[in-house]
């Protein structure tokens, strides 16, 4: 079952009497924080609105966010770092690049997504971030790359997280 979170969240939005755009992951997590707070403050409207919400962009934005967030973590020593398949998400784990287990990131990835449907996240950025990738894909694979000593032999493990 997906995450009820993003959809109150987009209830509070449509319910607001101004027109927006959603056509990025930033603008999401914008919009959704921007609700929560009106939804706090008791200043949210009600009346006609309008909604473009466009989950191809988001998602495409989502990748393009980690891809490049990635890329400058390890210093741009790869070509790409995540990408889309069909409703999947798939991330190089920046174990392969930085000095941290493999298993580390896993469980922070399954920790992020476990927090997210229990809409369990205390921090707004994680939650958002975790609440797009269960609502807006299928499942997210994490490709650990490892290699020998002398950096000659590869190997890769793919850990799939299904939402």
């Amino acid at each position: 079952m997906k995450n009820t979170v993003i959809s109150f969240l987009f209830t509070i939005i449509l319910t607001s009497c101004s027109e927006t755009e959603i056509n990025s992951f930033e603008v999401l997590c914008e919009k959704i924080e921007q609700s929560k707070l009106e939804y706090n403050n008791a200043e949210i409207w009600t009346g006609n609105s309008s909604i473009l919400f466009d989950p191809t962009q988001i998602k495409k934005s989502y990748v393009q966010f980690f891809n490049k967030a990635y890329l400058e973590r390890i210093e741009n020593r790869a070509k790409t770092m995540a990408w889309k398949e069909d409703n999947a998400f798939h991330i190089v784990n920046l174990s392969a690049f930085l000095y941290v287990e493999p298993e580390e990131i896993i469980k922070e990835w399954e920790n992020g997504v476990a927090l997210a449907r229990a809409s369990a996240h205390q921090d707004p950025y994680s939650a958002c971030l975790y609440a797009t990738l269960t609502n807006m894909f299928d499942s997210v694979s994490i490709h650990t790359m490892e290699t020998d000593p002398l950096g000659v032999k590869w190997t890769e493990d793919v850990r799939v997280i299904r939402f």
